[in-house]
């Protein structure tokens, strides 16, 4: 038998609940924030799967107390941020810690970030919810596969039910379970758990413009100005690459316009190329710009050389030093 049936069995005995309890009627709503008077709405359902035919279990399930299941959820965004994740999940009545959802690139791989809720704030037995994430805005690739992973501390009976669809209703992903904490992943070819994603739409700054210097004298400090424009009026921030391995990381934020002057001293003479983008407050960031710069090699003066061309051109002056010089 498909342990993701055994699973669901199991979780089907403890909530003494039917298998088929459809979702319907579900009220979606964008996130509000409250501005004094009034609500603006800042972010948008983007993906989702409302259907729940079935439930998967997270965690220790009862009679199963040595495997903590991990079960995840694949989906494809269409915003270039995701602000927040909705699950319809539920918990066993000896569940006592956090449930802890994570998005991530790979399944196998790092977090791109985690959120945790803990055990009281979701119901039990029959009375699944959606229980809402809420992340920092999250920049993400629109188009690209990324996942939602789900798990929780791994401890006798400390279990959810994540409710889900034995079809295929999200045509952009698939569900997945672990029976070893992440370390390996059954695709299951069949069913997408309940999920709604939100998001918000937002363009990158344009390419920053490089103003300053594009030559100069070594260990002497030179400065530049760079300034980039956001199409949402968004605040921008920049990081710059001095060509010479050096960098300053992400700056402060400014408005949208207002230029960032910097200065930079290089120690060698060489050529280099200044690369500077742009960011704004979503992450949304601008392509790289450039500044071709040169620290020019000095003509040095050699006294010695030129006092044997004095010598070789004065051949009878000072012949006792020439004679001395072997010259």
């Amino acid at each position: 038998m498909n342990k993701k049936f055994i699973i669901i069995g199991i979780f089907v005995c403890m909530l003494l609940i039917t298998t088929v309890t459809p979702i319907i009627g579900i009220q979606i709503n964008e996130k509000p924030i409250q501005n004094d008077n009034y609500i603006i709405y800042d972010d948008v359902l983007d993906q989702y799967q409302d259907i729940k035919d079935e439930q998967g279990g997270i965690g220790c399930v009862p009679g199963i107390p040595d495997i903590n299941y991990f079960r995840a959820q694949s989906f494809v965004p269409t915003k270039p941020v995701l602000t927040r994740v909705q699950l319809y999940i539920s918990k066993n009545i000896t569940t006592i810690y956090p449930y802890t959802l994570s998005i991530r690139k790979d399944l196998k791989g790092e977090d791109i970030v985690s959120y945790s809720v803990n055990a009281e704030d979701i119901p039990t037995l029959f009375d699944f919810e959606w229980i809402e994430f809420d992340f920092e805005n999250i920049p993400v690739k629109i188009g690209q596969t990324y996942y939602l992973v789900s798990r929780t501390m791994k401890a006798k009976d400390n279990c959810f039910a994540w409710g889900g669809s034995l079809y295929n209703p999200y045509p952009n992903g698939i569900s997945y379970v672990s029976d070893d904490e992440g370390q390996s992943w059954e695709e299951l070819d069949y069913g997408d758990m309940c999920f709604r994603t939100y998001g918000i739409d937002t363009s990158p700054p344009n390419k920053p413009s490089i103003t300053g210097p594009t030559s100069g004298k070594i260990n002497e400090e030179h400065n530049y100005s760079f300034v980039s424009t956001d199409p949402d009026g968004d605040e921008i921030s920049y990081y710059i690459e001095w060509g010479d391995s050096t960098y300053t990381g992400w700056t402060r934020t400014l408005s949208s316009g207002e230029s960032l002057n910097a200065s930079h001293t290089w120690n060698q003479k060489d050529s280099y190329t200044i690369r500077a983008k742009a960011k704004d407050t979503f992450g949304a960031e601008s392509d790289w710009a450039t500044l071709e710069i040169s620290m020019p090699k000095a003509k040095t003066f050699d006294l010695q050389m030129l006092f044997h061309q004095f010598l070789e051109n004065h051949p009878h002056l000072f012949p006792l030093l020439r004679q001395l010089l072997g010259l």
